[in-house]
């Protein structure tokens, strides 16, 4: 008997554990090898039941996803809406998943079939989590989104950070892939704790190109864990206001100890950041995040062309004791209400040393802000120059493919207007004489003035140039300026051919508010304080817009 209920129970483990053995085919789709950058994310969701694939087997991760289709992917919530949508009828596929997916449409249409954006998936992702309020991301980051309480959210939690940990994209579409990742993220972020930082997530890429276009350390390049002294930091600031090697320092005291930095040193201390702190032994000491940012920012403002709104004190980050001034007082304050940030929180590691990263990271907020370079144009108000802040372009994927031939490419500039030649160039990068154009900009611009002032005397139209320093070259016989022309008034309908003087140009009347980029041929060497404007040619458009 006992033998008898051993070999029952014998041939039970062998039926279960050949059930055990078992396999079932995994939908598999031919156009989603397991190297593909979404593949498990999307299996993951093919295996619970969340999406599928087409009727030709296939999954189309390219493909964009339509309003209805993504709230389909992400599931109903538990609230349904109160009433329907003008243009779902509820014969409709994703009618129940519309009902409770708790994304509005405009006004009482959903619009179900066009395509979802990033920042509408965004802003339903975090509704749908409970729409957290406490978490930090800087100011570049959420002012690209329609919320930036869901901005925030999504940067720090690391469900959204684009691909270089600063251009989220909002505006784009996006593709089952896509959908398939930024699912699978939302469900692993609800049980991380970890939050995202700027510093640790915006690309290296990105920082090396904005901290070698500010080119405030005297030729330095970028190296990410390279500390300052306190010196170098100053002097770095001093360039970044003046953006020329000619910097005019305040009254110094006659037993200032004598450095290499000295000047720049006693400067920045005694301006905004405090100057019971300096000392011989101060100056080579490493600068800190705290203090570096209240020099930053001083100067920032400080060169400004445009009215910065500042003056607020008391509201500063939480690892900053007490500033060591008023005014360092004032710059921490904007940088905090203004978002700048480096971390996941509302700390800005105040007395650590700061390394390139940082200063790089800083820098591109700052610019995003205020804007740290200057372009030049003609016009003027009570006889001083009226100048504009112009910003480094931050999204890398859309350089030109030439970008290494200028110190820096400025955002809002068509790629066109670097991609062209040059007219009469011999070779030389625009790069190579950038500084040689800061330290000259006065009197470009004072010839584009006198141009400008003969155009409208010769033709009648009104017109404005912008001069910019990156956009120069040596053509052999003096210097080719890149400018933008911008045309106010042309009442008695000019050529363009009448009013650059140049046969060559189309036979149309240009309309105000017509943009043109143009080449402009000085003739003449740079020998003087200024530059004659009867050798000056207009050789080429380069854009029209």
């Amino acid at each position: 008997m006992v033998y008898k209920r051993l070999s029952l129970l014998m041939v039970l483990v062998l039926v279960l554990s050949s059930l055990g053995m078992i396999s079932y085919a995994r939908t598999e789709f031919p156009d989603l090898p397991s190297q593909h950058w979404a593949y498990s994310a999307v299996m993951d969701l093919v295996d619970d039941g969340t999406v599928n694939g087409f009727e030709d087997g296939e999954f189309k991760p390219d493909k964009t996803v339509s309003r209805a289709e993504f709230v389909k992917m992400i599931g109903k919530s538990a609230i349904k809406r109160d009433s329907d949508f003008s243009d779902i009828s509820q014969s409709h596929w994703g009618y129940d998943y519309i009902m409770y997916s708790q994304l509005e449409g405009s006004g009482n249409v959903f619009d179900p079939d066009s395509a979802i954006t990033r920042d509408t998936c965004l802003n339903l992702i975090w509704k749908r989590n409970g729409s957290q309020s406490s978490y930090v991301a800087p100011s570049i980051i959420t002012n690209q989104s329609s919320d930036k309480e869901a901005a925030a959210w999504g940067y720090a939690s690391g469900l959204m950070i684009g691909d270089d940990g600063l251009n989220l994209r909002l505006a784009d579409s996006l593709t089952r892939a896509e959908a398939a990742i930024l699912i699978v993220r939302a469900r692993q972020n609800a049980q991380n704790t970890e939050k995202t930082s700027f510093a640790g997530t915006v690309s290296e890429q990105l920082l090396e190109v904005v901290f070698n276009s500010m080119d405030i350390f005297n030729g330095v390049t970028y190296d990410a864990g390279k500390s300052v002294t306190n010196g170098e930091m100053a002097r770095a600031a001093l360039l970044l206001s003046f953006e020329s090697p000619n910097i005019k320092y305040k009254a110094l005291p006659d037993t200032l100890f004598v450095h290499d930095y000295a000047k720049d040193y006693y400067t920045v201390f005694s301006e905004c950041i405090d100057e019971g702190k300096i000392s011989e032994q101060h100056i080579d000491a490493p600068a800190t995040i705290e203090d570096t940012l209240t020099a930053l920012v001083y100067y920032s403002i400080k060169r400004s062309n445009s009215i910065v709104k500042y003056g607020s004190t008391g509201n500063f980050y939480t690892d900053v004791d007490k500033p060591g001034s008023q005014m360092a007082d004032i710059c921490l304050t904007y940088a905090f209400e203004n978002g700048i940030r480096l971390f996941a929180d509302n700390t800005i590691g105040a007395d650590k040393p700061i390394t390139h990263k940082e200063i790089a990271c800083l820098i591109l907020q700052l610019d995003n802000l205020i804007g740290l370079k200057t372009e030049y144009t003609t016009e003027n108000k009570a006889g001083r120059p009226i100048n504009n802040n112009s910003k480094i372009r931050n999204n890398l994927f859309d350089y030109p493919s030439n970008s290494s031939d200028y110190a820096y490419i400025l955002d809002g500039l068509p790629n066109e207007v670097y991609q062209t030649p040059f007219a009469q160039s011999i070779g030389n990068l625009p790069k190579t004489v950038y500084d040689f154009a800061k330290e000259y900009n006065v009197i470009f611009t004072n010839m584009l003035a006198e141009i400008s002032k003969k155009i409208q005397e010769q033709s009648g139209a009104v017109i404005q140039f912008t001069f910019y320093t990156s956009l120069i070259c040596n053509n052999g016989n003096g210097a080719t300026l890149r400018v933008k022309c911008e045309i106010h008034n042309n009442e008695n309908k000019a050529l363009l051919s009448q009013i650059f003087s140049n046969d060559g140009f189309e036979q149309i009347a240009p309309e105000a508010g017509t943009v043109l980029f143009l080449d402009i041929i000085t003739g003449q060497q740079l020998t003087d304080v200024y530059l004659a404007t009867n050798t000056v040619s207009v050789e080429q458009i380069v854009y029209k817009q």
